[in-house]
């Protein structure tokens, strides 16, 4: 596995990056500049320090600079906005997970929204389910209980254990990066 200062990994048009100082491209793989507009790199470097490991201005300029934080930041005199048929703007991805388009697939493990537009925003969701639910002949018939619980009452109890990890939000184990978009 190549370790350096840069784990690769595999991912959009080319690469996404964990950068932790300079970016290694293994044999084989694009270098910086013949990776297509529009490629998403992934980096634990700051912005600052990204600009400055790509030889980019310190400060976004739209004519200039190769890459930017994928921040939803005007892009209409940049390479990119040529190029891109959604918007002229950089897809936000601050907080938000990546996922791959349908691109043709159906059944299972596809995006059941069917084809998006890349770049395309996608709230989140729970997937429709059942709880089912019984009213004992002992019950209040204003009360029901959960399959195999012995309470009563306008609440069904989860039984959840003690030690569950509960948020203000569904989702998985994540590691926090910054996204970048090659622009030019």
């Amino acid at each position: 596995m190549l370790l350096r200062k840069t784990v690769l990994i595999a991912f959009f048009l080319g690469i996404a990056s964990f950068a932790l100082a300079q970016p290694v491209v293994p044999t084989g793989m694009p270098g910086n500049s013949e990776l297509p507009i529009g490629t998403i790199i992934s980096s634990v470097l700051d912005p600052n320090q990204f600009a400055n490991q790509v030889g980019d201005p310190p400060v976004f300029e739209m004519e200039k600079s190769k890459w930017t934080l994928a921040d939803g930041k005007d892009l209409s005199k940049t390479k990119y906005a040529t190029l891109s048929t959604n918007n002229n703007k950089a897809p936000d991805l601050r907080g938000v997970f990546l996922r791959g388009i349908n691109c043709g697939k159906t059944g299972e493990n596809c995006d059941p929204d069917g084809e998006r537009n890349p770049g395309s925003f996608q709230p989140d969701a729970l997937q429709k389910h059942i709880h089912k639910i019984t009213r004992g002949a002992d019950i209040n018939p204003n009360q029901y209980r959960a399959l195999g619980s012995t309470g009563g009452g306008n609440e069904i109890p989860t039984n959840a254990p003690l030690d569950a990890r509960t948020a203000d939000e569904t989702r998985p184990k994540n590691i926090a990066v910054y996204f970048y978009i090659k622009v030019n």
